[in-house]
């Protein structure tokens, strides 16, 4: 089957976690898709202002970015999905409460409520750069697409129990992912199939983490990298290399699409 989209996650997936390299290879294979009429995508869970340096110079033909929730391409907002008001309300109250550290995230923003030890190991690991401290209220006031809470589980039961109409989506013991309950990767892929008018059986998605399980699952053909973890890859259609050993590539080549 040659698609006529794939989508890429990023971290872990197109770049190297810490090091944020993109290997030559994945750039020459993603021009070499490119060179052939088909559309690539990029589908992360991290907010456009955060998109790995050399992956903006990637000329994508869309973006999904906070896993699904914001969708778009160099024309316009193709989609658009955000934490319900009543959510956002529950979870001021319980922060006032029970202060726990959280990215909030809007469409051209993002900050925390406070940043803590876990927010600073997190961060670290992601090599995200410091943002803005502010008062988590004004979330109130805003469309939020998604929420980074750097929590342990226990912490997370506790605020997500106040939010029926989201969904957490952990894949670190460090932080997890909230989006909009019926959100995620694949809700994001309809939309932007929609906009090109191509169907779901004609599209391939790669990715590594567990937040990637219902891209890869929903595709055409779901390619897990080589580190995923074993449910990510029983969620996959193919296991390929790790992203150093050339794994995008190798993918590509195997299933005749370069």
């Amino acid at each position: 089957m040659i698609p006529k989209a794939i989508f890429f996650d990023m971290d872990g997936t197109l770049s190297t976690h810490g090091t944020h390299r993109v290997p030559e290879s994945a750039l020459a294979a993603l021009q070499a898709v490119q060179a052939q009429g088909i559309k690539i995508f990029l589908a992360t869970g991290r907010h456009p202002q955060l998109f790995n340096p050399t992956v903006k110079t990637i000329p994508f033909d869309g973006h999904l970015a906070l896993n699904g929730q914001f969708g778009y391409n160099d024309n316009e907002v193709i989609y658009r999905k955000t934490i319900p008001q009543a959510d956002k309300q529950a979870l001021v109250a319980h922060l006032r409460q029970h202060p726990s550290s959280i990215v909030f995230f809007t469409e051209d923003e993002m900050y925390f409520n406070l940043v803590d030890e876990y927010a600073e190991r997190g961060m670290a690991y992601l090599g995200d750069p410091m943002l803005p401290v502010r008062d988590p209220a004004i979330c109130l006031e805003q469309n939020i697409f998604a929420l980074l809470a750097y929590c342990d589980e226990r912490t997370e039961a506790e605020f997500m129990q106040h939010m029926p109409g989201s969904l957490s989506v952990r894949w670190s013991p460090m932080f997890t992912d909230v989006i909009p309950f019926g959100g995620g990767k694949d809700k994001g892929i309809d939309a932007m199939l929609a906009y090109y008018d191509i169907s779901l059986a004609e599209t391939m998605a790669f990715g590594d983490a567990r937040n990637d399980i219902g891209m890869l699952s929903h595709v055409g053909l779901g390619v897990a990298m080589g580190d995923a973890t074993e449910e990510v890859k029983a969620a996959a259609d193919y296991v390929t290399d790790r992203l150093e050993e050339d794994g995008i590539a190798t993918a590509l080549q195997h299933f005749g699409v370069i």
